[in-house]
């Protein structure tokens, strides 16, 4: 549903998601690549994921102790996953328009 949500709201990433997962060797089907593993780590760090885990346990979300990580917790790696997704987003920006 929440998919059905964001692509209402912004077709544009419908496109995005449909050109990505059109390709050959996507990372978002892929498993045990760096691609895939820094995906999942960022999906799981998000405030998104955290909180439909928590409704779907039946916990209140958004509570106080919620804390998005500081800079100072953040790893090389953290940097490389928000490279690797700008590079993503550039290269389907790209691909739609060419299509």
């Amino acid at each position: 549903m929440t998919l059905a949500y964001v692509f209402q709201q912004n077709p544009e990433m419908e496109v995005l998601a449909y050109n990505q997962l059109a390709q050959n060797n996507t990372m978002l089907l892929a498993k045990g690549t760096k691609e895939s593993n820094q995906l999942h780590k960022s999906w799981n760090k998000s405030r998104f994921c955290r909180d439909v885990t928590k409704a779907l346990a039946g916990e209140q979300i958004g509570a106080e102790n919620d804390r998005l990580p500081s800079s100072d917790e953040d790893s090389e790696v953290d940097t490389e996953d928000a490279s690797l997704l700008r590079m993503t987003a550039d290269a389907q920006s790209y691909s739609a328009v060419s299509i």
